[in-house]
């Protein structure tokens, strides 16, 4: 994502997802913004990753800001995506991210009977995501690599949906 004098736009990875990223290139729709060449203008539903986005801002480049910024990139498209095609994010919470004591980065997506994280570790093979729950959904403990980020972040996007 990159700030302009009058707008926010994000620059969409020539390796993004093909189908999302077709979706999302195609000139004729306009999921809350415009294209401005390789880059989109945002929407209103860009204040889900903005408080993270921000904080990484201030952090001194490495390997984990950048995984960090991708998994930021691939939730806001996927929010971006989905909104484009009818469904109402705009009630869902800001994305939190953290620095942790051993040098690990967290952001996390907490909701009132769950929470959704992503941990990004010194090694970045070691990095996950989490979904836990309260005992109102039934006390569900999910987790994963992040080798398959793209995959993962529809999947959740899909839990908030049906639980928010």
């Amino acid at each position: 994502m990159q700030a302009t004098n009058s707008k926010n736009i994000l620059y969409i990875p020539e390796d993004y997802g093909i189908e999302l990223r077709l979706i999302l290139q195609n000139e004729d729709q306009t999921f809350g913004g415009a294209y401005i060449g390789r880059y989109r203008e945002l929407s209103r539903e860009s204040r889900i990753v903005d408080k993270s986005w921000n904080f990484l801002q201030d952090l001194d480049q490495n390997h984990l800001v950048d995984k960090a910024k991708d998994i930021l990139s691939i939730i806001q498209d996927s929010v971006l995506f989905l909104t484009g095609n009818g469904i109402d994010l705009s009630h869902l919470p800001q994305l939190e991210a953290f620095n942790v004591d051993d040098g690990s980065l967290l952001i996390e997506w907490l909701f009132e009977d769950f929470r959704i994280g992503f941990s990004l570790e010194i090694n970045i093979s070691e990095s996950n995501w989490y979904l836990v729950t309260n005992q109102k959904l039934g006390e569900i403990n999910a987790s994963g690599y992040l080798s398959d980020i793209k995959k993962t972040v529809p999947w959740l996007l899909n839990f908030i949906i049906s639980n928010h």
